[in-house]
């Protein structure tokens, strides 16, 4: 990979994963049956989450003082963004903070070891994460951290999708003691570190298109089969990670990288609207229930929710991007 170059194939491949963690949270497809619901809104949507992990690049300085530096810069702007996005959504936190009778003392246990709202806990994870990896990797490289990271993300589905597998074990006792501190394995040590480590592995390897799409492929079948037996044999308690998802985001990831797409301005554009829908479409969801339920009186289908909440985002993210320039609106820079 060349340090300067801009892999524009990379951001509209996010932009479409932001998509899919929309479908994520809203289950469009859901209407059209159970089958469809399941293969539309959680099979083929696994690399949505994992894709937005693959973008640090902190493990490329030279010097300690310049790693210390970047290293730093890096976590204390994914920690403001945290709290900006916190203070975002508070409406939405006070809503559910209320009807879920949760305490002051639980609501900070989550902002620290999950996240402040539904999707938010991706920034405190890919800030511990994006250290951790690069702390890692500066002491060992990359393919021995990735290693330890993928060990890391094994233990951490015996806490969801695998959870099956010790619900009877003495194991499944460690697990519950450490939900009640941390709540979720679903957080920068025991998921975004292997993703973050696939990042790096990539910015080292390079993969041919054809090779790539091929091993893409056969990783997304391998999704296919592996969801549908976790499904079948009732091991998952949730789907937040599964083995395949590893394979197929890091494909993807070379795929995309090697679609060679000219610089134009469009791409950054892009780039930026993949990260706003994936951090507000939830507020906007959240003003389409309060339509809905207070001022309509009526719901609509899942698809129309999908719908609204998509194109408003979209929108929403455009003006971001047109404010941002002008004076008094460059601190929306902040947002992503």
């Amino acid at each position: 990979m060349e340090k300067q170059k801009n892999y524009n194939g990379i951001d509209v491949i996010k932009l479409l994963m932001a998509l899919c963690v929309v479908i994520i949270h809203l289950t469009p497809f859901a209407m059209f049956g159970e089958n469809a619901g399941f293969i539309f809104d959680k099979v083929l949507t696994r690399a949505a989450v994992p894709f937005f992990f693959l973008k640090m690049k902190l493990d490329r300085v030279t010097s300690n003082e310049e790693f210390k530096t970047e290293v730093t810069k890096f976590a204390k702007r994914i920690l403001f963004m945290y709290v900006i996005w916190t203070i975002i959504y508070l409406p939405c936190i006070i809503f559910w903070f209320r009807v879920d009778n949760e305490t002051v003392l639980s609501f900070v246990q989550k902002c620290i070891f999950d996240g402040s709202y539904l999707h938010l806990w991706y920034l405190p994870s890919v800030m511990i994460a994006g250290v951790l990896a690069a702390l890692l990797v500066k002491r060992m490289g990359t393919v021995k951290s990735l290693v330890i990271a993928i060990v890391l993300y094994i233990i951490g589905l015996l806490d969801s999708s695998y959870y099956g597998l010790i619900k009877d074990l003495w194991f499944q006792n460690i697990i519950k003691e450490y939900d009640k501190i941390f709540i979720t394995t679903r957080n920068g040590v025991f998921f975004g570190l292997v993703f973050i480590l696939l990042g790096f592995l990539a910015y080292e390897r390079r993969e041919k298109l054809s090779k790539s799409i091929i091993l893409l492929i056969v990783s997304i079948l391998g999704v296919f089969m592996e969801m549908y037996i976790l499904r079948d044999l009732g091991i998952a308690r949730s789907y937040e990670g599964i083995i395949f998802t590893i394979p197929v985001t890091y494909f993807l990831l070379q795929m995309a990288k090697e679609i060679n797409l000219k610089d134009r301005v469009i791409y950054r554009d892009i780039r930026i609207i993949g990260v706003l829908v994936y951090l507000s479409h939830c507020w906007v969801d959240f003003t389409y229930s309060v339509l809905c339920y207070n001022i309509l009186h009526r719901t609509f289908s899942s698809m129309v929710r999908f719908g609204y909440t998509l194109t408003i985002t979209v929108l929403l993210s455009i003006l971001v991007i047109k404010l941002q320039n002008h004076k008094g609106f460059t601190w929306l820079r902040k947002l992503y």
